[in-house]
Order: structure tokens, then C-alpha cells, then sequence
């Protein structure tokens, strides 16, 4: 008796977690809704029930995505709090959020240098990611750099990356 009360009760720890970590999901999808409407303290909300329906996984995205609404309203703060734990967390083993860091640095910290610092590190991840080559040119060119901005832009364009190619015929000779 004891076995089969055991066994129904594993049974349905399983299935709660299985709803809960699929409801990440929805919670995610209704955060990028609100974040595509510019409701960023409702994507906040979302995206922060998607990361606690996950739990005790995480899932870098709803992290990263609520750091950058996070961003857009002003807290700095905090956005980096989450961009940081998705680093930590999972020792980056990817560049992608080393590069959304940069972003936060590049638009709305203007923390120049610390930008480029993080799009060389997600470079460092994968050298074949064109955002990540073009938005170093873009922090290269605020610093005053055109040239290592251009040199960017034009390496950005040769791999894939085609909005560079405005930048390169615009600003490059």
C-alpha cells in the first residue's frame, strides 16, 4: 500500500511539473506580445512568470528578454542583474548573452567600452555571427573609431549580415 501511495504521488509530482514547465512557454509568448506592444512592465510580469513556471531550470531567454524590457523602462540595474545571472549561471556557454549585454551597454547605459568588451567575448564564442561583429563596429563608432568601426562593418556584410552594408556605404570610403 505504501509502494502504490508512493508511486501515485511521484506520478503526479510528474505531471505538475510537466504543466508547469510547459506553462513557461505561454508565459514567454504572452511577455513577447506585451514587449512587442510596448507594455514592458506587463512583459516584465510575463516574463517573469515564465521564469518561475521553469524553475528550478532556467531558460536564458526569459531571463534576457525581461532584462531588456527592464532596460528600455530605466532599470539598469536590474537588467544586468538578469543578463548576469544567465552568464553566471550557465558559465555562457554561448555568446548570445554576452551580446545582449553589449546591447544594453551600447543603447542605454552608453557604456561604450564595456560593450565592445562584450561583443569581443561573444565573438569569442562564435567568430561567424554577423550581429555580433556589427554592433562592435557600432560601439567602435562611438568611441571615435571609424576605422575599426568600417573594418567591422565591412566583415559583418561578408558574413551575411546585410544591414551593415548601409553603414559601410554611408560611412566608409
Amino acid at each position: 500500500m505504501k509502494n502504490l501511495l508512493f508511486t501515485l504521488a511521484l506520478c503526479i509530482s510528474f505531471i505538475s511539473f510537466s504543466q508547469k514547465t510547459e506553462n513557461h512557454l505561454v508565459y514567454f509568448n504572452k511577455g513577447n506580445e506585451k514587449s512587442e506592444a510596448k507594455d514592458y512592465y506587463g512583459a516584465i510580469y510575463e516574463y517573469t512568470k515564465s521564469i518561475e513556471a521553469k524553475l528550478p531550470y532556467i531558460y536564458p531567454p526569459s531571463h534576457i528578454n525581461r532584462a531588456l524590457c527592464k532596460a528600455k523602462i530605466g532599470d539598469l540595474k536590474s537588467a544586468f542583474e538578469d543578463i548576469n545571472y544567465v552568464i553566471e549561471t550557465l558559465d555562457a556557454a554561448w555568446g548570445d548573452p554576452y551580446y545582449w549585454r553589449g546591447i544594453i551597454k551600447l543603447e542605454y547605459s552608453k557604456d561604450y567600452y564595456g560593450a565592445i568588451a562584450d561583443f569581443l567575448r561573444a565573438i569569442d564564442y562564435d567568430n561567424k555571427d554577423g550581429r555580433y561583429v556589427y554592433f562592435l563596429g557600432l560601439a567602435k563608432e562611438e568611441i571615435g573609431d571609424i576605422n575599426g568601426a568600417c573594418n567591422d562593418w565591412k566583415k559583418a556584410v561578408k558574413l551575411g549580415y546585410q544591414d551593415a552594408s548601409k553603414l559601410v556605404t554611408e560611412k566608409c570610403n
